[in-house]
């Protein structure tokens, strides 16, 4: 059959009465060839398909502006010494660092999000 593009897929198949699941290239070309035949069942990788979502979400004009923003300030802190030192002093918390979020690791969004929220009481400390 066609050549197929199997990165990111795991495949489940009743193998002699058990159930098989694939996540090497090979095998999973092997069961996806099985699923032709229909004798298999190829489901995409959720952590992908995850990623995928949160792409999507955050290319959406409405969340650019809140983005753009959250950005900014996380890079700030991550750069100026005496604000994150100042920042720690405020909170509490000696050991806080900002997270930077990365597009490949839908999670780090939600973490850094979290974070800026989490923080926004003593973030109002250094706006004039």
């Amino acid at each position: 059959g066609p050549k197929r593009n199997t990165s990111h897929k795991a495949a489940i198949c009743n193998y002699c009465g058990k159930n098989i699941l694939g996540v090497s290239e090979q095998m999973v070309n092997h069961l996806c060839e099985c699923e032709d035949a229909g004798r298999v069942l190829c489901l995409p990788c959720m952590a992908h398909q995850g990623n995928l979502l949160a792409k999507d979400i955050i290319e959406f004009a409405y969340f650019k502006p809140i983005i753009k923003q959250m950005l900014i300030i996380i890079g700030h802190f991550r750069i100026a010494n005496l604000a994150i030192h100042k920042l720690r002093q405020l909170s509490d918390r000696p050991t806080f660092k900002m997270q930077y979020p990365t597009l490949t690791r839908w999670a780090t969004f939600a973490v850094s999000a979290s974070q800026v929220i989490t923080m926004k009481d003593y973030l109002k400390v250094f706006i004039k």
